[in-house]
């Protein structure tokens, strides 16, 4: 596999340009994108009508976002981007966008070794699990999905994306402040948003005015604007409970530098290898107090590292339910998996979500064709046993 020579984009108002994708599996932007509950929450937008995603995208300049649209013709080896809203895209905001695009879709993951061991899933060309431009935003989404129903997980994020112009604002803002002074604002000093105290921004320079590309559509806040909150208003904004902390910690982590998720924010050529940078990133994953086995795991899967399953009610629910093993409770699940998907090492979450769409498709059929209406009712159910929450996902430790 590897990319075309990227033809060259048109700068009037929008970009098209070509990712290009050889594979003698092929490659189909519906199933390379409802792939994973990831494309259901904001800010992305899915259109079952003309298989189109939407969302918007950070400029390099850190705070500007325009509309994403994205576009694949079947026969054609490439993805088509049109970004809305800019009058002239420079050839570095133009490369960023795609290598987003490229993150989002693993358009460069090579599948080979895994469909070796899994055939049914070289059959429906499966393998590339869909995830966010940047890693930060998936540590938190991961983050969202503990314990709680998948109907507050969408809820949550939806929330994250309504308060994020503010933020954005707030970060100008303060950002312009300090370059005024002659020095640099550093978000993780101290929270800017505390309590129920409300921010207003006198300097009308320093507020953003909203791209009237992005329809209504906010980003999802970056680390330096989760930076800049404290518990109580992020729960106040968005009503994240437990998981506020655990966010917050992320985020000033990250800008501190203690984090570094953007060093494993490259995409990969070969997947599920485990390797010394593996380790690196579990162990400072571990440091974040509300990170559990869980939420890493999703954490490592978003990287491109398969080899642990995150085991929570889901987990359970399918392996009774397709593997014949009514018995598995949270006491024997690591054992169940490991000897179900053992035999696909190092790729068995890759096995495991393979049969979890499966699954809810069977159940809710083809994902991509839902209405987004309806997204909140995409989940499984599992008859409580051994204090199991009902119809839950989230950390069984």
């Amino acid at each position: 596999m590897e990319l075309l020579k990227r033809e060259e984009p048109f700068f009037h108002h929008f970009l098209s340009s070509g990712i290009g994708l050889f594979s003698e599996y092929g490659y189909n932007l519906e199933s390379g994108v409802c792939n994973h509950g990831f494309f259901m929450m904001a800010p992305n937008r899915w259109c079952p009508q003309t298989k189109t995603l939407q969302r918007p995208l950070r400029l390099s300049d850190g705070t500007t976002s325009v509309l994403a649209s994205i576009t694949h013709t079947p026969d054609k080896p490439y993805v088509s981007i049109n970004v809305y809203g800019v009058e002239h895209l420079s050839d570095e905001d133009a490369a960023l966008i795609e290598s987003k695009v490229n993150r989002m879709l693993r358009l460069t993951e090579i599948l080979e070794e895994f469909h070796k061991k899994h055939p049914e899933a070289k059959k429906k060309a499966f393998g590339r699990l869909f995830r966010s431009p940047t890693l930060f935003e998936d540590a938190v989404k991961c983050i969202l999905l503990c314990n709680c129903t998948w109907k507050r997980t969408l809820s949550m994020a939806e929330a994250l994306c309504k308060l994020q112009p503010q933020l954005a604002s707030v970060l100008e803002y303060e950002t312009s402040k300090a370059r005024k002074q002659g020095k640099r604002f550093e978000p993780h000093a101290g929270p800017v948003l505390k309590g129920k105290t409300r921010f207003k921004v006198n300097n009308k320079r320093a507020k953003l005015e909203p791209n009237p590309s992005l329809e209504g559509m906010a980003n999802f806040p970056s680390s330096k604007e989760l930076a800049l909150v404290d518990v109580d208003y992020l729960n106040m904004r968005c009503n994240l409970g437990h998981r506020a902390k655990t966010i917050i910690d992320l985020a000033v982590s990250v800008e501190s530098g203690k984090l570094k998720l953007k060093e494993h924010e490259s995409s990969v050529l070969t997947i599920g290898g485990v390797d010394d940078s593996h380790v690196d990133i579990s162990n400072q994953l571990k440091k974040i107090k509300g990170l559990g086995p869980f939420t890493c795991a999703n954490i490592l899967m978003c990287i491109g590292f398969y080899h642990q399953i995150p085991t929570d009610t889901e987990t359970i629910r399918l392996v009774r339910k397709l593997h014949g093993k009514e018995n598995c409770t949270r006491k024997t699940i690591q054992n169940d998996v490991k000897e179900i998907y053992g035999k696909y090492e190092p790729y068995q979450c890759l096995a495991y979500w393979f049969d979890l769409l499966n699954d809810y498709e069977s159940m809710f059929g083809k994902l991509s064709e839902l209405s987004n209406s309806n997204y909140h009712t995409v989940s499984g159910s599992i008859k409580s046993k051994e204090n199991v929450t009902e119809s839950n996902n989230g950390e069984l430790n």
